[in-house]
C-alpha cells in the first residue's frame, strides 16, 4: 500500500511540473505562465487551478453575491465542469488572485461570459498623453 501511494504522489508531482509551463522566457526571466488542470470555480469570475486563484482578465462582473452573480457563477460551473481549463497568467506571481485570460477547451472563458451577458468587457484607458 505505502509503493502504490508513493508512486501516486510522485506521479501528481511530475504532472504539476508538466502542466505549469513558462512562456515568453527572456534574458533568463519569464513574462507569463501557464496554469492547466482541472479549476474550481470560486465565484463569477475567479477561478483557481492548482491552489493558484486566478481572476478573468479585461471583464467587469455584477457583485457575486447578487442574483446575477450567483446565474454567472452557476454558468460559469457548467462551462468548466467536464474540460481541461488553461489559463495565461504574469509570472512571476506575487498575489494570491492574478489577471489571467482562461480558456476551456477552445472558449475563451471571459468572452463567453460577455456574450452570454454574464459579465461585461472593461472599457481600456490610453496611459498615453499628448
Amino acid at each position: 500500500m505505502a509503493m502504490r501511494r508513493s508512486i501516486s504522489v510522485a506521479t501528481a508531482i511530475a504532472g504539476l511540473v508538466a502542466l505549469v509551463t513558462l512562456s515568453g522566457v527572456e534574458e533568463g526571466r519569464a513574462e507569463s505562465l501557464i496554469l492547466e488542470g482541472k479549476a474550481r470555480v470560486e465565484d463569477n469570475a475567479t477561478l483557481e487551478i492548482w491552489g493558484q486563484r486566478i481572476r478573468l482578465q479585461d471583464i467587469v462582473v455584477p457583485d457575486p453575491a447578487s442574483a446575477e452573480g450567483r446565474a454567472g457563477k452557476r454558468y460559469l460551473e457548467g462551462l468548466i465542469s467536464a474540460v481541461t481549463v488553461r489559463c495565461v497568467v504574469p509570472a512571476p506571481i506575487y498575489r494570491a488572485a492574478v489577471p489571467g485570460r482562461c480558456f476551456a477547451g477552445s472558449v475563451d472563458i471571459g468572452e463567453s461570459l460577455v456574450v452570454t451577458g454574464h459579465a461585461r468587457q472593461r472599457e481600456q484607458t490610453s496611459q498615453h498623453q499628448d
